[in-house]
């Protein structure tokens, strides 16, 4: 995604070792966080560079998933994303259901 990469931190002056994902300003409303942070339990540099690259990742993988549209399953849900918090009655979802199984003119 080319993002600044870093190696290992410590936080806090501690001692495990945490792996740090920057998040591009215009990606931060949508991801919901600027910096995820994860931590390698490692105590020791060495350990931690080890586990860097497939935590790492992981963390890219998960900002991806976060950054991309979801693909909405059904027709319920389609309804249910429209309209907000309110929730569908199953005879609500049988209609919805029943429509998108007639053919189409």
């Amino acid at each position: 995604m080319g993002r600044r990469r870093k190696c290992p931190v410590q936080l806090n002056g501690g001692d495990a070792w945490y792996e740090r994902l920057w998040v591009a300003e215009k990606d931060r409303k949508t991801a919901g966080k600027g910096t995820p942070i994860r931590s390698l339990k490692a105590t020791s540099h060495s350990d931690a560079l080890k586990r860097y690259g497939a935590v790492h990742a992981e963390l890219e993988q998960q900002l991806k998933n976060l950054l991309k549209p979801k693909a909405l399953a059904g027709p319920g849900e389609v309804v249910e994303a429209n309209r907000g918090d309110e929730t569908l009655s199953p005879d609500e979802l049988l209609e919805i259901v029943a429509y998108d199984l007639l053919p189409s003119r």
